[in-house]
């Protein structure tokens, strides 16, 4: 089968359905995934030689060489069975985290972590004897799954039920033999069926049905090419060539030529279209730096990097980073103080093109002092000041940025910024953000302001924020009217952890927004509490925002549309809110479709509206069934909402709470019964015919 037919076979495939060229397509998804089970093991037998050594390298320096080898060959190994799907046009399930290789809990690790400081001769024995086991049976649960179908799981631990009970007995005689640590097997077999079972489901593809699963990266609902998500639910390159636009799909290592007819490696790369390799331009002898600013290869450049100060960093930004637009940092696990400025902003870029990149050196910045370390006086503080006059929830507007990006086509990537009044701003086009920590910022983490058009904030991780951790505003006016461009946009905000934060979105004013694959939830510790993120404009259909895919958890006043604010929610889950899960008021036209509302309300409050879902005003909303014009279209939604559990202020049962002017259109949803929802909703919804079952 040629590379494009198993990319064909990839998306239009149900798992493992009889279809032949499906099976060779599942077949390749399962060997992917066992490779990233092998890595698990390889990789745990590497951190154990490591951890070995400690107790003979007093200064810790081979230690140290050891674990950072082991972890880029682990790296190496998960990352090759990404490339090798990538090639084949899907995604290969089980992240290192999935796998067990990060964090506390998961099912290998716990292996690792118990015998660091133990005997080593017993930890590598133990890791050794559990490791196998655990992917052992890993293997076998997975074989019985794809031979069982996607549908019914009990067949699968039917199939599995011989190798579970082995697996039991190996781990319990493991902690007979001296293995520390009594997790009953059984609970370490239920955790890696599920961690299975989730790999399973994103095998699965339903190309074409609106929900983006499996190994799509895109469904618009439809299977033709160029409008933005291919036939095969790719996502294509879209650029616009006088009055029409054109995409195109390449693989993810690859991008179209400037004709869009062919795919090519991008600059600063070699190979062929999903086999692309950087070039390391510092080994090859094509870069040239100063001494005293080592050489860095970055992806299709170099860099000379630069010393890790304030004044090295300005410099580099007057210079448009030269020689090569890519400015790095020639230290590693380091925090740079950024002097307090009377300028809002005082690192204005305003370049374009010009690449900021921490790369994966551990490299932050932080205001000195720290934003909540100045005194102030009272008016400038929401809470009560301290004795010595700081404030841990300043309220200023206008406070010290870190960065304004100015230009267009700018990139600030891989770092961690801390203790600014506001953090990285965009008000330039195309402008990105990327895999930047954002901690304790006392306003705005990061936005698009004023004339920002197609700026991208992806894979942000935003902690802890008294006040908004993102605000943004904009001008639709001065976006492309084609919805395939990023241009479309104001701003697209994509794969986002809020924690701890009071407002985790903000949109105000103007401006079209997209956001998908966010999540918000309240700080673990509770110091820090979620409302839930609010919108709203200044002229009927000034502000639209588009939010899919994310979700809404224990944030108190859940998804709030205020007064001109045009919103479509698909596909979304919000849940566990004190007042309600979604609440439009004012003249704000909300559609909603495909999204998870449930076990919201129940708290009560002065203000109006609980429950599910809230309507109040001359809001209008579409919950299936009805169709409104959104953002100069006619918008239908089709339902399939599972509206679930969600309690007014006196405890009763309120999914829908319509105090609005329109009768709302609720129909084609689950309530979670089959009985008629009509007693769990107040004033006039439409929720006939309702769903039978779940969507």
């Amino acid at each position: 089968m040629t590379a494009p037919k198993k990319r064909l076979a990839a998306v239009v495939c149900l798992f493992l359905v009889a279809a032949p060229a499906c099976r060779a397509q599942s077949d390749e998804a399962l060997v992917c995934y066992q490779s990233k089970l092998a890595a698990v093991r390889a990789g745990t037998a590497r951190l154990l030689r490591c951890a070995t050594m400690s107790s003979k390298d007093t200064s810790g320096a081979r230690t140290s060489r050891c674990f950072e080898q082991a972890g880029r060959r682990i790296g190496a190994l998960l990352k090759a069975a990404d490339a090798a799907a990538a090639a084949l046009g899907f995604v290969c399930p089980g992240s290192a985290e999935g796998l067990g290789l990060e964090g506390a809990s998961t099912w290998p690790l716990d292996i690792f972590s118990e015998y660091v400081a133990g005997d080593f001769t017993v930890a590598q024995r133990c890791a050794r004897r559990r490791t196998h086991a655990v992917v052992t049976y890993a293997s076998a649960y997975l074989r019985c799954r794809a031979n069982n179908g996607q549908d019914d799981s009990s067949d699968a631990a039917s199939c599995a039920e011989g190798e579970r009970h082995s697996f039991e007995r190996v781990w319990v005689e493991s902690v007979a033999a001296g293995c520390r640590g009594d997790v009953e097997g059984v609970g370490v077999a239920d955790r890696i069926e599920s961690e299975v079972e989730a790999a399973a489901a994103r095998l699965r593809v339903r190309c074409g049905n609106g929900r983006r699963e499996g190994f799509e990266t895109c469904d618009d609902g439809g299977v033709v090419d160029g409008d933005g998500c291919s036939a095969t639910c790719r996502s294509e390159t879209c650029v616009r060539a006088g009055e029409e636009v054109y995409c195109m799909a390449c693989p993810a290592d690859s991008e179209p030529d400037a004709t869009l007819q062919q795919c090519r490696c991008p600059a600063g790369f070699s190979g062929e279209p999903g086999y692309c390799v950087d070039i390391d331009e510092c080994q090859s002898g094509e870069a040239s730096c100063p001494a005293e600013r080592p050489c860095v290869n970055v992806p299709g450049s170099y860099s000379c990097a630069i010393a890790c100060s304030e004044q090295a960093l300005e410099e580099a930004i007057a210079s448009c980073g030269a020689p090569t637009g890519h400015v790095t940092f020639d230290c590693r696990d380091t925090v740079i103080p950024i002097a307090q400025a009377s300028g809002t902003h005082p690192r204005r870029v305003d370049c374009d093109g010009l690449v900021i990149d921490g790369l994966d050196r551990n490299v932050s910045f932080e205001m000195d002092p720290l934003c909540w370390q100045i005194p102030l006086d009272q008016t400038q503080c929401a809470v009560a000041l301290e004795e010595d006059g700081t404030c841990a929830c300043p309220d200023i507007d206008d406070g010290t940025t870190f960065m304004l990006l100015a230009g267009a086509g700018d990139v600030v990537r891989n770092i961690s910024v801390r203790g600014f009044f506001d953090g990285i701003r965009a008000e330039g086009i195309g402008d990105r953000v990327e895999s930047v920590h954002f901690g304790r910022i006392c306003d705005d983490a990061f936005g698009s302001v004023g004339t920002g058009v197609g700026n991208v904030f992806r894979d942000l991780d935003v902690r802890d924020g008294c006040d908004k951790c993102s605000q943004s505003s904009g001008d639709a006016a001065a976006t492309d009217p084609d919805p395939r461009l990023d241009g479309h946009y104001n701003a697209i905000f994509s794969n986002i952890d809020f924690v701890g934060c009071r407002t985790p979105l903000r949109m105000a004013q103007s401006g079209r927004f997209r956001i998908e694959d966010v999540r918000m939830v309240p700080g673990a510790d509770g110091s820090y509490s979620c409302d839930g993120p609010r919108f709203s404009g200044v002229a009927l259909g000034s502000l639209v925002v588009e939010l899919r895919r994310s979700t809404i958890s224990q944030c108190r006043r859940g998804v709030r549309f205020g007064r001109y604010a045009t919103g479509v929610l698909e596909g979304n889950s919000i849940h566990d809110c004190g007042l309600r899960g979604v609440w439009a008021g004012g003249n704000a036209i909300v559609s909603l479709s495909s999204n998870d509302i449930r076990a919201n309300g129940g708290e009560g409050s002065a203000e109006a509206g609980f429950g599910g879902v809230a309507a109040l005003g001359g809001a209008m909303m579409d919950l299936g069934g009805g169709s409104l014009d959104i953002d100069g279209s006619v918008m239908v939604s089709s339902g399939s909402n599972s509206i679930c559990d969600n309690h007014g202020a006196d405890g009763a049962r309120r999914d829908v709470d319509n105090a609005s002017s329109a009768v709302v259109a609720a129909q084609g949803n689950w309530w979670c019964t089959k009985d008629s929802p009509s007693l769990r909703v107040t004033g006039p919804v439409d929720v006939m015919p309702y769903l039978e079952r779940a969507p």
